[in-house]
């Protein structure tokens, strides 16, 4: 796993592969990136993919604070900004789904 700190929370993630458009994989609500590492393993050899720990969950800080989908996607803008992925196909399960519609309104 990958790990940056943002604002003093670090972020754990995956990436594997190359190519566009890359994807960014989100996982469901008290999972974490394993939930979609096939999905990973799948896409990875046409496609750079991303598969997070969202903040609270997996290999990422779980910082005493509210948890919402609004921080979860301004983690993700944030994400893909340090690793330079423009316009990721977004894919979600569950609560990851509700973060990606989240994401795509900002």
């Amino acid at each position: 796993m990958e790990k940056l700190v943002r604002d003093g929370v670090t972020l754990a993630f995956e990436q594997a592969g190359s190519g566009d458009p890359a994807l960014l994989l989100v996982h469901c609500w008290c999972c974490d990136h394993s939930f979609l590492e096939p999905q990973l393993q799948h896409f990875k050899n046409r496609h750079r993919v991303v598969s997070v720990d969202l903040r609270g969950h997996g290999e990422s800080d779980k910082p005493q604070q509210e948890h919402t989908l609004a921080g979860f996607a301004e983690d993700l803008v944030w994400l893909c900004g340090q690793l330079n992925v423009q316009k990721p196909v977004a894919i979600g399960h569950s609560m990851g789904g509700n973060t990606v519609l989240e994401l795509a309104t900002r």
